[in-house]
């Protein structure tokens, strides 16, 4: 089942606005919980290193990146990439 409808639940992001918590919200803070107080495992295969060099690549990457990441040579920043919409996915 996907995190935010449970099984047998056919997903729905609902609204997202402060002070008001979609019905997902629950489900969310029960496995946030049990993470914070039992243990979890978590599948970061996702993650990946990069290697980009050149005299551009630092404003390529401040570009595609969510946070600056042109800095000096051997500095680590961690970040995401974003899609050609500029979002999140």
């Amino acid at each position: 089942a996907d995190w935010f409808a449970g099984a047998g639940r056919t997903p729905d992001l609902g609204e997202l606005r402060w002070g008001r918590h979609p019905e997902w919200f629950g489900l969310w803070a029960a496995e946030h919980t049990a993470c914070r107080e039992g243990v979890a495992l978590f599948d970061m295969s996702f993650m990946s290193k990069f290697h980009v060099q050149g005299r551009a690549a630092g404003p390529l990457l401040d570009w595609l990146a969510t946070a600056r990441v042109d800095g000096p040579a051997g500095a680590i920043t961690y970040t995401q990439m974003l899609s050609p919409r500029g979002t999140l996915e």
